[in-house]
């Protein structure tokens, strides 16, 4: 788990740049307005333009964050006020142990349910910042991301596969003195650009690193 520390901020920090590095890849739309003399109006909108304000309120977000981390909430992330205690926990001493602890678990899950509703319609960070099974994105994570731009703005700028895999060097974050074959190269190389995509989708999208077709 990722401590509630100087650890965390840094963490946090680099989640947001790489969120607004990858959003910032994708073209701003352009399409022109499809309705002229109704989009003015504030109840109405345009699909074009839903798409164009979609992406404008995003690139604000993202790049206020990834410049000002610390701008996501108001409170320090160890300050008193963001605290829950959950010691409400009861149980009856004389009851079976597997009573005792089908107990703990009905209780744990509905003061589970009752922060969420009481934080719903608010970020709370640290859910923000956890994948689908619960864990922080791992230090590794980062670096293969960072990765996949860097592989991504090679093949933009007209390199070949092999090009790139020769000029990123490691072909993994696992540690080896083995030279790899060109088809290794290549196909790695080719997978890490096709990820960069999708999580260029994925922070076009609001859903940032996962993938929205999986949601």
């Amino acid at each position: 788990m990722v401590a509630l520390n100087s650890e965390f901020l840094e963490y946090k920090a680099e989640f947001y740049r790489l969120r607004y590095e990858f959003f910032k890849l994708y073209p701003e739309p352009d399409g022109p307005c499809l309705a002229p003399e109704l989009c003015s109006q504030s109840q109405y909108m345009c699909e074009n333009c839903q798409l164009w304000a979609g992406w404008e309120i995003k690139n604000a977000c993202y790049k206020r964050l990834a410049e000002n981390p610390d701008n996501d909430t108001s409170l320090p992330v160890d300050a008193v006020e963001n605290i829950m205690a959950l010691n409400c926990i009861e149980f009856n001493r004389t009851h079976t142990m597997q009573d005792i602890e089908t107990a703990i678990r009905q209780q744990y899950n509905l003061a589970l349910q009752q922060a969420r509703k009481i934080n719903s319609g608010t970020l709370i960070l640290r859910d923000h910042l956890r994948n689908v099974a619960g864990k922080y994105y791992s230090k590794d994570k980062f670096a293969y991301w960072r990765r996949c731009l860097i592989v991504y703005s090679l093949k933009m700028n007209g390199l070949g596969w092999e090009a790139i895999g020769c000029d990123i060097g490691k072909i993994s974050s696992k540690k080896t003195d083995k030279v790899l074959p060109k088809g290794t190269v290549t196909r790695d190389v080719r997978n890490d650009f096709t990820e960069a995509m999708r999580l260029i989708t994925s922070a076009v999208d609001g859903s940032f690193p996962e993938d929205p077709a999986k949601e």
